[in-house]
């Protein structure tokens, strides 16, 4: 077994928060990950339910030194994924979250041809799933070579349909928000290589429309204006990172303004409109891409 855990190609960290009696995608896909020898860093941050006993009893089921569990009580999806971080020892590493499910043997595809491709990202297509409906939406990413890619990430961001190269990536560290934080995080990754591979192999499915959801939390939205102000802090040099900036910065803004309240903050809403006209054609080709629909994360 030891012998097996040396030899893993990947480390997948997830946050877990409040995921009581909703461990089953989690568990579904763990066996995956003990087949294929991936190792798997879940970090508990402290809940107010039986999250953690289940967690406890879910990894002495599997029983596999591939699985490790963290505790840690910093209330962010970002600084719990620091937590995992400090200790992956794999030359690739990804983000999962713990309400979804991952196609393991299609993410090690996708990380294989990264690797052959000389990339140090690969960046996958995911299922997007309502709950409510049970609608599903395939999303896919365009050729890294069409230039289109910043584009297609600030609109449909999936943190978690990528796999990134340790060596490369492995130093770089979230903030302590709690929505928007991932952007921050690819604008910082981008910045660091222009070698990404895409493809159209599924690598994720990602549930949304179910009353847990942090993206459907209003009262983290003012969090987010933190976030476009580090963003814009930034002076990235790659051509990938300098439009996802400002593709990234338009998106969040509309999703601020969008649900801030009639009223609320009049002073920040006309702050963040400067962010929207401050660069007009790169804003009409996101809001040609969205059509116009809801500009929800």
């Amino acid at each position: 077994m030891d012998l097996e855990v040396d030899n893993s190609l990947l480390t997948i960290v997830v946050p877990v928060h409040n995921m009581s009696g909703r461990l089953a995608n989690l568990s579904k896909w763990l066996d995956d990950a003990l087949t294929h020898n991936v190792k798997v860093i879940l970090v508990h941050d402290k809940s107010e339910d039986s999250t953690g006993t289940e967690l406890l009893g879910l990894l002495k089921r599997k029983n596999s030194h591939n699985f490790s569990l963290l505790e840690t009580n910093a209330q962010s999806p970002g600084l719990a994924r620091n937590c995992g971080l400090e200790i992956v020892d794999t030359p690739w590493f990804s983000f999962v979250d713990s309400d979804d499910f991952v196609y393991i043997s299609s993410i090690l595809e996708l990380l294989n041809e990264a690797e052959l491709s000389d990339c140090e990202i690969g960046v996958g297509s995911y299922v997007s799933s309502d709950l409510r409906s049970g609608e599903e939406t395939l999303v896919q990413p365009p050729e890294a070579k069409k230039g289109t890619l910043p584009l297609h990430l600030a609109k449909k961001m999936g943190l978690w349909r990528l796999v990134l190269s340790t060596s490369s990536f492995g130093d770089i560290r979230f903030t302590d928000h709690k929505m928007g934080e991932d952007y921050l995080y690819t604008n910082l990754v981008l910045n660091r290589t222009s070698e990404i591979f895409t493809s159209s192999r599924i690598v994720y499915k990602y549930f949304y429309g179910g009353n847990s959801n942090l993206t459907s939390n209003h009262s983290v939205m003012s969090d987010m204006i933190g976030i476009i102000e580090l963003v814009k802090s930034t002076t990235p040099v790659m051509s990938n990172a300098i439009a996802f900036r400002v593709f990234s910065i338009q998106k969040l803004t509309l999703s601020v303004l969008k649900n801030l309240k009639t009223g609320e903050k009049v002073i920040e809403k006309t702050h963040l409109l400067v962010n929207l006209v401050s660069h007009p054609i790169y804003l009409s080709r996101l809001l040609f891409t969205l059509r116009f629909k809801r500009f929800g994360l």
